[in-house]
């Protein structure tokens, strides 16, 4: 025999209320949100974290192969290369692969609003020894990074290592950000901002749920 499972009335809405008013409480603030929070939900949240994959994959699908409109042979220990061959030949020979690199840098900058690198250069790579090349492209931690500069002008990262603070030339760097609408801060825009009060709205009904 079935059973109708009943409430009497006023039994069910102080409940309600509760969740309501703590619902407001946790996700009413909008803004800024500390980057780890951001990257832990890109990572729980599988909703998220396709949205941007998919953004991403995207950006390597509209990343050409690199020319240089300079088509003049120069000699190196290796051969001789246009400009345009050296550079392709640099990242064919670097630790690591060029899209893999793309495609996380992309990730971080749609997400967390920046994403930035530090090109390690080397002159003892194998059978380019005695070329400057490139030797591997280091992601850095977003969380760890900020920008240092003078007169409007950015011109080194600061870097917070396990070591303490180390000063990384811009020059060297690779700097990939999803620039606000209304300015041009080199920290970006995280697109991880605009869900993450969802996010927080998910977890706390399913918490409601299953203590239910």
């Amino acid at each position: 025999m079935n059973e109708r499972l009943t409430f009497l009335p006023g039994q069910i809405a102080p409940n309600l209320e509760d969740i309501i008013w703590e619902f407001v409480a946790d996700v009413r603030s909008k803004g800024k949100y500390p980057l780890k929070d951001l990257s832990a939900m890109l990572k729980a949240d599988p909703i998220s974290g396709a949205a941007v994959t998919v953004k991403s994959a995207r950006a390597i699908a509209l990343t050409g192969s690199f020319k240089h409109s300079n088509e003049n042979v120069a000699r190196f220990p290796s051969g001789e290369y246009t400009p345009t061959e050296f550079i392709n030949s640099c990242w064919e020979s670097m630790e690591g692969s060029l899209t893999d690199t793309i495609l996380k840098m992309a990730k971080q900058a749609y997400g967390l609003g920046r994403s930035v690198a530090e090109i390690v250069f080397s002159t003892d790579l194998g059978d380019y020894k005695g070329e400057l090349r490139i030797k591997r492209i280091n992601i850095l931690e977003p969380s760890r990074i900020k920008f240092a500069g003078k007169k409007g002008e950015i011109d080194r990262v600061i870097y917070n290592s396990s070591k303490g603070e180390v000063a990384i030339p811009y020059a060297k760097c690779i700097h990939v950000f999803n620039a606000p609408i209304d300015s041009n801060d080199p920290n970006g825009e995280p697109q991880a901002a605009c869900a993450y009060p969802y996010w927080e709205a998910h977890k706390l009904l399913m918490r409601e749920w299953v203590i239910s």
